[in-house]
């Protein structure tokens, strides 16, 4: 009968040790994810500013590129005219001939002589340079 009683309680004792093992593998995970809840929000943080960088590096490119489209669309060259040897007014038909035949029959386009008017000042700026000078 002891022996039973004995045996009875090894058995539980077995039983006891075994769920404590589980439930401490059971903690033990929750630990080491709880260890790398951090590490994983870092890195998250770094994606998203790497992303960011990514974002405002092809932005950059971007601008870059419609700058050097803007420069060479306007990228305009000499032409191998000897200066004083021909008139504004001759050089710009030429020119217009040559590059734009069908609009100059068709409108009859003639050069103008260009004429600069002066900046306008805002009032503010006028305000501050009178008073302020």
């Amino acid at each position: 009968m002891e022996m039973e009683i004995i045996k009875r309680n090894k058995s539980e004792m077995k039983n006891i040790l075994s769920e404590m093992r589980s439930i401490l593998n059971g903690i033990n995970k929750v630990n080491k994810e709880k260890d790398q809840m951090p590490y994983l929000e870092d890195r998250k943080a770094k994606d998203t500013q790497l992303e960011w960088q990514e974002v405002r590096c092809q932005n950059y490119k971007n601008n870059l590129r419609n700058t050097w489209d803007a420069i060479k669309g306007l990228n305009m060259h000499l032409i191998g005219v000897i200066e004083g040897k021909q008139d504004v007014e001759q050089l710009f038909e030429d020119i217009m001939m040559e590059k734009f035949l069908n609009l100059v029959k068709e409108m009859g386009i003639k050069p103008q002589e260009a004429q600069r008017i002066p900046k306008k000042q805002k009032h503010k700026e006028a305000h501050t340079k009178i008073y302020h000078n």
